[in-house]
Order: structure tokens, then C-alpha cells, then sequence
């Protein structure tokens, strides 16, 4: 009886939830040219068409796709008695709460069918798009009872649960068949199949070089620095591993010259601060070479890296030896 009632309690609490366009502000802007990964779904009730900057996008938890199916259904059926219907159309599902209908031209076409050796009318489709972060859903059907029905939910739903997330973030070109839903209760014998072709793997080795300063415990002193890194995308966000050796150079007022050298690696991530449209992340290093008193032996730092495309932006803490007198320092770079 307790597992019943929660049962229960938990539907309650799914068919109260709603749409909450907030998380959506973790999906970066890309523009409709970037729109190249596809998945088209065929079936007897309705032809999907979903273009995106990243497929793996729909299968995020935070798209909330059940949600948003749910929210234009609903939009649909208590405004659908305003619509004309007499003609095609289009519509149009927009920041969330809007849907705008168009008019589409009805003129009656003909296409010649080689089966039959006749003219037969050819049917063309209504549509209704669907606007998702960095992309679209496009629905075309005959009927627009599919769109008052769950049918075209569980297509969708049910194609997307077929791979894991990372397997659609894989995938730039994908098909699925062997689909007929006719209503709500029927599922077909057959088990939908995937067609898909993987996107090329998108990962480089990059050589910087950049000069800058540093600045800690002494007034500052002039850095040079060359890094090693790998990257790669996920998700559409780049991700690189860096690996970096620096020289620091500090002139006295009597002319006496200090050079110390720091072994770097760092980890970062578009998207680790969701504010900052840079890659941010952990940068550590540690003391290798020591000529002169610039900094004590044994000496290791750790702080938060900020990567552009020219610059390069990190403060630290440095830990001496004994991890004795423990301060703060900034490390500036520019470079290629």
C-alpha cells in the first residue's frame, strides 16, 4: 500500500511539472548556420525533422524534452478552435507560451505516379516548428490531431532513449524507421531502427608561445612560457589538458639576474563557469629550476586558469616548502 501511494503521489507530482526555461541558460548560443547535426524520424502519423548545433543536446536532462512536448500539446489543444484549418499551415512554438500560426499555399498540385501511369493529387504537409536551444523540431503531418494526441512524444521520446547521451553527441547525421504508431496504445512489432553516421573526431595538438608577468611575493618579474596542450570538443564546448614550462626573470638593482622555472599543467573547459564565454579551470605548477631567491625551493602553486585566444589570465596561491608564509600572486601572458 505505501509503494501504491507513492506511486501514485509521484504521477500527481510529474503531471504538475512544468517547463522551466531557466535551465536552458546552460546551452550556449549558436547560430542557425552551425545547425548541421540531424535526426529524422519517419512513421505513418508524422515526419520529424530535429537540426541542432549538437545532438547530444537532446538527450540533456536540462532540454527537459518530455516537458516541452508536453507544453506545445497543451498550447495546441486550447488554441486550436482560433486556427483556421480549411488550409496548410505552419506553426510556430517559440520562447516558451507562444505559438503563432502561417498560412502556407494550398494550391492543388499534381505529380505524375509511374505505378499508376496517371496524374495524382499531390498531398503536401502542414507543419509545426518547434524552437529548441540551438535548434529546431519541425513536425509535418496531414492531420493535426497528432499534435493533440501523445503520438508525436512517444516518437520522439522513444528514439532519444534508444542511445545514451554521448552516442547522440557522436552523431551528426541520423535516421529512424520502422515506426508506426497509429494511436496511443499501439506499438509496432517491429523495434525502431537507428541509421546514423558519427561525426569526425575533432581533436588537436596545439603549440603556444606567450610573455607576460608575474606577480607575487616580489614586485613582479617577466615571464616566458611555452605549453603543450590536446584538445577536444564535448558537447559542442572545448576541453584541452595543457602541459607547460615557464621561465621568470627578475633583474636586481644592482644588476644581479634570477631566473626560476615552473612545470604547469592545467585543466580547462568551456563552460566551467557558465558566465564566462572563455575556457576556465585548474592550473597547478611546480618549482624545477632555481637560480637566485625569486622564490623559495620546493615552491607549489595552484589557482584558476582563464584561456582566450590570445591571452591567458591565472591567479594563484604559492606554497613555499614547509608551506610556511603561504601568498597570493598573478600570472598575466600574451601570446600565439
Amino acid at each position: 500500500m505505501l509503494f501504491f501511494a507513492a506511486a501514485m503521489q509521484a504521477q500527481v507530482a510529474d503531471s504538475t511539472q512544468k517547463l522551466d526555461v531557466r535551465k536552458w541558460k546552460q546551452f550556449r548560443y549558436h547560430g542557425e548556420e552551425t545547425w548541421k547535426d540531424s535526426l529524422y524520424i519517419f512513421s505513418r502519423n508524422a515526419w520529424i525533422t530535429i537540426k541542432c548545433y549538437d545532438l547530444g543536446f537532446i538527450a540533456d536532462p536540462n532540454m527537459q524534452m518530455n516537458l516541452l512536448l508536453d507544453s506545445v500539446q497543451q498550447h495546441y489543444s486550447t488554441k486550436s478552435k482560433y486556427y483556421d484549418k480549411t488550409q496548410r499551415f505552419k506553426l510556430r512554438y517559440y520562447n516558451p507560451g507562444f505559438l503563432v500560426m502561417e498560412q502556407l499555399d494550398s494550391t492543388k498540385k499534381t505529380v505524375y505516379s509511374a505505378k499508376r501511369q496517371s496524374i495524382i493529387p499531390y498531398l503536401e504537409l502542414n507543419e509545426c516548428r518547434i524552437d529548441i536551444p540551438g535548434g529546431f523540431i519541425n513536425i509535418r503531418f496531414y492531420n493535426d490531431s497528432v499534435l493533440s494526441s501523445p503520438i508525436v512524444k512517444e516518437l520522439i521520446t522513444d528514439v532519444i532513449a534508444l542511445k545514451s547521451q554521448k552516442e547522440w553527441h557522436r552523431a551528426s547525421a541520423v535516421r529512424a524507421t520502422n515506426i508506426d504508431y497509429s494511436d496511443s496504445t499501439f506499438r509496432s512489432d517491429k523495434d525502431p531502427y537507428i541509421l546514423y553516421s558519427r561525426k569526425k573526431l575533432n581533436e588537436k595538438i596545439a603549440l603556444n608561445l606567450s610573455s607576460g608577468l608575474c606577480l607575487s611575493k616580489a614586485p613582479y618579474s617577466l615571464a616566458a612560457e611555452v605549453k603543450l596542450g590536446y584538445i577536444w570538443k564535448n558537447f559542442g564546448y572545448d576541453i584541452g589538458y595543457y602541459l607547460s614550462y615557464d621561465w621568470n626573470f627578475s633583474f636586481a638593482e644592482n644588476g644581479t639576474r634570477s631566473i626560476n622555472s615552473f612545470i604547469n599543467l592545467s585543466g580547462l573547459e568551456e563552460g566551467f563557469l557558465p558566465r564566462i564565454k572563455t575556457m576556465a579551470g585548474i592550473d597547478m605548477g611546480y618549482l624545477v629550476f632555481r637560480q637566485g631567491d625569486l622564490y623559495e625551493k620546493n615552491t607549489f602553486r595552484l589557482g584558476f586558469g582563464f584561456k582566450g585566444d590570445f591571452w591567458y589570465f591565472s591567479p594563484q596561491m604559492y606554497f613555499p616548502g614547509k608551506f610556511k608564509g603561504v601568498y597570493p600572486g598573478l600570472r598575466v601572458l600574451i601570446g600565439i
